[in-house]
């Protein structure tokens, strides 16, 4: 049996052969169309998994304790920005700027943002320069520079059983967001910080967020991050 995520995924790919179908007039009406009249599509749960604060020293270490400098700084980045794996992963030399610490990448939607680098990640971020900036991409291929380099599984799984504590690349994007929570700061901000879209948002919409206050906001959970490892132990 096949889980209701699958299921809704392998529907929505009929559905798309079923209406292609129906524009070249093979068929007149796609059989697909019950499943919304009679509220049969599942909702997908959305994962709540986040990396518990009591576990955050233990897997910051773990993370520091990486033989790949590119591992390394993908998930320092991933925890300490909250941007997603994928614009992670694309992210060029030419878009990262030290002198202003600041960052451009392309998100889901195939548009551009500029965000602030943390103090906290710039030494990893620097050191991997040394090793991957001569090329294109920061986190570049190991057989292929001209390519990115994939979602780090075999890292991922070998920090999983060091702390015992199964995670994933989105869990960090969570995590962060649950900290950006904690520390305070305003939904419109943390949208914000999250390359969520604020327009549908009526106040949201009116707000343009400076770069000063992005940063000071981005720094504020880096310091949140320390001091739960801190106390972690």
């Amino acid at each position: 049996m096949i889980g209701e995520t699958t299921a809704n995924a392998t529907m929505r790919v009929f559905r798309l052969l079923m209406l292609h179908a129906v524009a070249l007039e093979l068929i007149q009406e796609s059989p697909t169309k019950v499943l919304k009249n009679a509220r049969l599509w599942h909702k997908n749960k959305r994962s709540k998994r986040v990396i518990p604060s009591t576990k955050l020293g233990e897997w910051l270490r773990a993370v520091q304790e990486l033989n790949s400098q590119s591992a390394k700084t993908y998930f320092l980045m991933l925890l300490y920005m909250g941007v997603r794996s994928s614009s992670a992963l694309n992210l060029r030399w030419d878009k990262v700027n030290f002198r202003e610490k600041a960052a451009v990448f392309n998100t889901k939607n195939n548009t551009d943002v500029m965000l602030p680098i943390p103090e906290s990640l710039l030494p990893a971020l620097k050191k991997l320069y040394k090793d991957t900036g001569e090329g294109d991409f920061v986190f570049p291929s190991r057989f292929d520079e001209s390519k990115t380099m994939w979602t780090p599984k075999k890292h991922i799984d070998a920090i999983s059983q060091k702390i015992n504590l199964t995670f994933s690349s989105h869990d960090c994007r969570r995590t962060f967001a649950t900290l950006a929570e904690a520390c305070g700061l305003p939904t419109t901000m943390i949208k914000r910080m999250l390359d969520h879209v604020t327009d549908s948002d009526v106040t949201g919409g009116y707000i343009i967020t400076e770069q000063d206050t992005l940063r000071k906001a981005f720094n504020q959970v880096a310091e949140l991050i320390k001091t739960l490892a801190k106390d972690a132990g």
